[in-house]
C-alpha cells in the first residue's frame, strides 16, 4: 500500500504474466522498501504543495499590500496635485515618489516642442546615475520628428522590457543609450 497523510493513496503492484512465483522474502523486503520511498516521496510532493499553497497565499496578500501602496501613494499625490498650483512642484514631487516606490533608476516628466524635439522639465535619479536634465537642455529626436511624434502623438503607451530586442532603429538604440535607458515605460500627457 501506498500512503498519503496516513491515509491509502495506492499501491505499489509488481505483477508475474508468464507464471507462478514463489515470492522470496527479499523480493518482498525489496518491494516494501521501495513502497516506503514511495510513501517518502508523496509525503513531500504533499509538504510542497502546502509550501506553494502558503506561497501563492503570501503573494496575495503582498499584491494587496502594493495595491493598497500603490492607492496610498496615488492618494497622497491627488492631494498635492490638489493643494498645489505650482506643476513645478508637482512634477518634481510625482516623478521621486514614483521611482521610490517602483524601484527604478529614472523617472522623468520630458515635454515635447512643436518639431518633436523636446526637454526634461523633472527629473528623479537613484544615487549610482546622473542627473540628465541640467546636462542634456533639448534632445533632438530625429525619428520622432521623421514620424511627428509617432505613437505618442496618438497618446498610446508604450512598456519596452529590452530595448535591443525591440525593433528600433539606430537612431533610436542611440538616443536610449544616451540615457542609459535599457527598459522603460512612456505614458504620455496629453494636454486638452
Amino acid at each position: 500500500p501506498l500512503l498519503k497523510g496516513g491515509k491509502l493513496w495506492g499501491g505499489l503492484c509488481i505483477h508475474q504474466c508468464s507464471s507462478p512465483r514463489n515470492w522470496s522474502e527479499n523480493e518482498i523486503e525489496f518491494v516494501t522498501q521501495i513502497a516506503h520511498h514511495f510513501d517518502v516521496a508523496l509525503q513531500q510532493v504533499e509538504y510542497i504543495e502546502q509550501v506553494q499553497h502558503q506561497a501563492k497565499q503570501l503573494a496575495l496578500i503582498d499584491e494587496r499590500h502594493k495595491e493598497n501602496q500603490r492607492n496610498q501613494i496615488l492618494f497622497e499625490m491627488v492631494n498635492r496635485i490638489r493643494q498645489s498650483l505650482d506643476l513645478q512642484t508637482i512634477f518634481d514631487t510625482a516623478t521621486e515618489e514614483v521611482r521610490q516606490f517602483l524601484n527604478s533608476d529614472r523617472v522623468v516628466v520630458y515635454r515635447f516642442n512643436p518639431d518633436w524635439s523636446g526637454y526634461f522639465v523633472a527629473e528623479s535619479v537613484s544615487s549610482e546615475w546622473e542627473l540628465l536634465i541640467d546636462k542634456i537642455p533639448t534632445i533632438a529626436d530625429t525619428c520622432l520628428q521623421e514620424t511627428n511624434g509617432g505613437r505618442f502623438r496618438q497618446g498610446e503607451l508604450l512598456a519596452i522590457e529590452d530595448i535591443y530586442k525591440a525593433e528600433y532603429s539606430d537612431c533610436q538604440i542611440r538616443l536610449l543609450e544616451q540615457f542609459h535607458a535599457r527598459a522603460y515605460i512612456v505614458v504620455p500627457i496629453l494636454q486638452g
